[in-house]
């Protein structure tokens, strides 16, 4: 890992018993031996209600929680203004950082399917 603090997070990821042990080794085999990033510090899996927090600074701070919401209220209504402002950004993925991004290829498919 750099001096700054990461961590990939699987969004709308069907979190099991064997889709997270399976995503796990595919991870793993990316990197060099002792190098992998620490499951549960450096790899989170996604759960409903799950909040992480992201604060500036040097490094950036990332927190994990899990929201608490009332099981006996509705949810308000949004009320939506048009027209719409124009995205701040080119696309959904203008934000994420893909120094370490891997490409598809023959290179990253594995037996096990991930």
């Amino acid at each position: 890992m750099s001096d700054h603090q990461q961590r990939a997070l699987a969004a709308h990821f069907p979190v099991a018993d064997d889709t997270v042990e399976c995503a796990l080794n595919s991870v793993q085999k990316h990197f060099p031996t002792g190098r992998c990033p620490e499951f549960g510090k450096d790899i989170v899996w996604p759960a409903d209600l799950m909040v992480l927090k992201v604060k500036k600074g040097k490094p950036p701070k990332i927190e994990q929680f899990m929201g608490d919401v009332s099981a006996y209220t509705w949810s308000p209504p949004q009320n939506v203004y048009l027209p719409l402002a124009p995205a701040k950004y080119e696309g959904p993925t203008a934000q994420l950082d893909t120094t370490n991004l891997i490409l598809p290829g023959d290179d990253t498919y594995y037996d096990n399917g991930y």
